[in-house]
């Protein structure tokens, strides 16, 4: 496939996923198809279109945006298949996961962050 994420790709997406995570779920054919679900997300959460302003960010906003975005491919990688984890691992990853998706959210909310960092 394409890689089709317009600033999450599949290797941010792997990066975040624990080494048991299943490889068929986290290739590049299968989190095509939600990543562009996921970037639109976020830009309905944050009222604003991080899509089309993303050239003209600068490299700190980039980070968040895309940290924020591969976490919460990375938890949808990890729900598909929780075979190859060991007790409640796969749960632990998706509770740090979560958190890091919650904590970007709220800097990417939060107008006086998003003036600083230039997304605005």
């Amino acid at each position: 496939m394409a890689d089709v994420g317009v600033w999450v790709k599949n290797a941010d997406i792997v990066a975040r996923c624990p080494v048991q995570v299943n490889a068929t779920y986290s290739a590049v054919g299968e989190t095509d198809k939600y990543v562009l679900d996921v970037e639109a997300h976020i830009n309905c959460a944050t009222h604003y279109n991080w899509s089309d302003a993303y050239a003209s960010l600068d490299a700190d906003n980039k980070l968040i945006l895309k940290e924020v975005g591969a976490c919460i491919c990375a938890m949808y990688v990890i729900q598909k298949d929780l075979s190859g984890f060991i007790g409640r691992n796969g749960e632990t990853a998706l509770d740090f996961l979560h958190y890091r998706v919650i904590k970007g959210m709220e800097w990417l909310n939060e107008t006086v962050i998003r003036k600083f960092m230039g997304g605005e």
